[in-house]
């Protein structure tokens, strides 16, 4: 939004330095993914991080809440998520393996990223309006860089071929490749740590361009956890419960969220929170549910039928 409103025809010669952390400004191959497929696959062994979790949960809730299928929700309610797929500037992502993997060329792809390529197309804007850039990257997490894919003979979704599979690279911060962020000119600075995990590590390097003394980072947000995520559907509630004292969660605990919107909820739980608490779904009576976890790098599925109004243990 900021390098936009800078290159635009309205800037007002009012912005002396730009930071800019760990966005992918040559964009980001998951998204495409999630953009013509409605969804990011799986892999055995990958981590799934608290970005992506995020994720998860929302493209499942838009469906659900606007009555439609995966992609039409995606195109008609997230539409600035096309403006993050890879642009030109990335470089050929697409892999399809035939005898030997052969790149499929940018510029022969249907889904392509008119915003950034036009907005990366006017940066030596930044340097004669005399803007300072500070990039920021993250390094040493898995990161997607390339997809493997397979032709698809679908005329709507996979328009430009079936992600099968990831090549991943640990020159990024598990979410925008370090190419990407690096995409455009300014001083460059590498922190190793995830996405999250950048803005506490980078607080010397603001402070510093800044010229603001002291700021200090609070060291439990250093580092990210191992998050798991419930995305159900039914009619009763879901409690957390202490599994010695046999008592709800107390509120003020801040390593869980839970949203519920009708019938759906979400809820995102640290994994050392459920060493010591059960995670239960309480039923209204008779009543078929569905759900899914989310948690390291499994995910499973799940419909059961509710009797009665007993408490049923989902973790």
């Amino acid at each position: 939004m900021s390098r936009t409103y800078a290159q635009s025809s309205y800037y007002s010669n009012d912005i002396d330095q730009m930071i800019i952390m760990c966005t992918p400004n040559a964009g980001s191959p998951p998204n495409f993914s999630y953009w013509t497929g409605g969804s990011l696959p799986i892999n055995s062994g990958e981590k799934i991080n608290l970005v992506r979790l995020y994720m998860e949960a929302y493209l499942w809730l838009l469906p659900k809440i606007h009555h439609s299928t995966e992609l039409t929700a995606i195109h008609h309610y997230f539409k600035g998520l096309h403006d993050i797929v890879p642009s030109e500037s990335f470089g050929d992502y697409l892999l399809c393996k035939q005898s030997e993997y052969t790149p499929i060329p940018y510029d022969s792809m249907k889904t392509k990223n008119h915003f950034l390529d036009h907005l990366n197309s006017k940066t030596k804007k930044l340097i004669k309006r005399k803007i300072t850039v500070t990039l920021i990257a993250g390094i040493g997490e898995e990161t997607i860089e390339y997809f493997e894919v397979v032709p698809s003979s679908s005329k709507q979704d996979w328009i430009d071929g079936k992600v099968i599979s990831a090549i991943k690279t640990e020159a990024g911060d598990g979410n925008a490749a370090l190419k990407s962020v690096f995409a455009i000119d300014g001083e460059k600075h590498v922190v190793k740590g995830t996405h999250n995990e950048v803005l506490f590590k980078s607080l010397p390097i603001i402070s510093q361009k800044l010229e603001i003394n002291n700021i200090r980072s609070n060291e439990s947000y250093l580092l990210d956890e191992d998050y798991c995520l419930l995305l159900l559907k039914g009619k009763g509630k879901v409690d957390i419960t202490d599994n010695e004292e046999n008592c709800k969660i107390d509120s003020n605990i801040t390593d869980y969220y839970q949203l519920t919107i009708n019938d759906l909820t979400c809820l995102f739980s640290s994994e050392k929170l459920l060493e010591s608490y059960s995670m239960n779904y309480v039923p209204t009576g008779k009543e078929t549910i569905s759900y899914t976890i989310i948690k390291g790098n499994e995910r499973v599925e799940k419909t059961v039928k509710m009797s009665d109004h007993t408490p049923f243990k989902i973790l």
